[in-house]
């Protein structure tokens, strides 16, 4: 894919993109605790543009419930894509990202340091309280208007 088209791409998810560390709670060797991902979402009544982007990248789309919303209300499309995939994904985009570029450093940093597999309970408590923080950030970013 050409420079072009990455600059588009990211143009786009830096106007309707998400990015987030969503968790779930979850049970490990009978204890409960949270289990985290990477989490990339873009938004638009254009499925053109959604479909198009789950070619070029993979993830999924959804329509969008609108219930509730006048009929008048053209139907919206939602891309999301998480993990190793969203990583490499906002790794393409990064060097035209200009809103959600710190969101996508710090996105990226996590994916990239997330361990896998068995570790010990006192590792997944500090993976957890790191990735909390994080959460914290991009959180923080999104209030200040920059996501």
């Amino acid at each position: 894919m050409g420079k072009l088209d990455l600059a588009y791409f990211a143009g786009f998810f830096d106007g309707e993109g998400c990015i987030q560390i969503a968790s779930q709670r979850r049970q490990w060797k009978g204890r409960p605790y949270r289990y985290y991902r990477l989490e990339l979402v873009v938004a638009s009544t254009n499925h053109w543009i959604i479909e198009l982007m789950k070619f070029q990248f993979g993830g999924a789309v959804y329509e969008e419930n609108r219930e509730g919303h006048p009929k008048s209300h053209r139907p919206a499309w939602r891309w999301m894509i998480c993990a190793r995939r969203a990583k490499t994904f906002l790794e393409d985009v990064l060097p035209y990202l200009k809103l959600k570029r710190a969101e996508a450093e710090i996105a990226i940093k996590w994916q990239s340091e997330r361990r896998m597999g068995q570790m010990s309970w006192g590792e997944r408590e500090k993976m957890m309280a790191v990735t909390e923080a994080n959460r914290m950030v991009l959180s923080a970013l999104k209030r200040q208007g920059g996501g």
